[in-house]
């Protein structure tokens, strides 16, 4: 019975190994180096001159913060569910100061280079690109 015990107790932590999420090279806490919106006809660029935006990102959820880099003043925050599923990453809205966010959406391509994190995907009908840096 003792065997018995102990083999079913070796063989549950050696399969719970393998149900452990992936750990992804998202997680962890970012700081915006820079954005392009691009539209049908215009293009506008933010780095951090004009914003400051730190994004934390852990196994099922993000949240972002964004203040002017100018005053610091607050401009906005929104934070919700993360899906990693290799190169793609979504963001759900589930909680934002801009009641609009809500329930929001946002698909992307995901690329980490050494300490940058390269984020491609569409933002209603502009097209978003940012270069994000890990903090250290």
């Amino acid at each position: 019975m003792k065997k018995l015990l102990l083999t079913s107790l070796l063989l549950a932590l050696f399969f719970a190994g393998f149900c452990q999420p992936k750990k992804s090279k998202l997680y962890g806490t970012w700081i915006l180096e820079s954005s392009v919106f691009t539209t049908e006809d215009s293009v506008y660029r933010e780095g951090e001159s004009y914003k400051k935006e730190m994004k934390i990102v852990s196994p099922g959820h993000f949240i972002f913060i964004i203040n002017k880099t100018s005053d610091n003043s607050f401009i906005m925050a929104s934070g919700g569910r993360a899906i990693i599923d290799g190169d793609n990453y979504t963001e759900i809205i589930d909680y934002s100061s801009r009641p609009d966010a809500l329930n929001q959406t946002y698909r992307f391509k995901a690329k980490v280079v050494g300490d940058k994190w390269y984020h491609t995907g569409l933002i209603g009908n502009w097209k978003l690109e940012e270069v994000w840096r890990r903090k250290k």
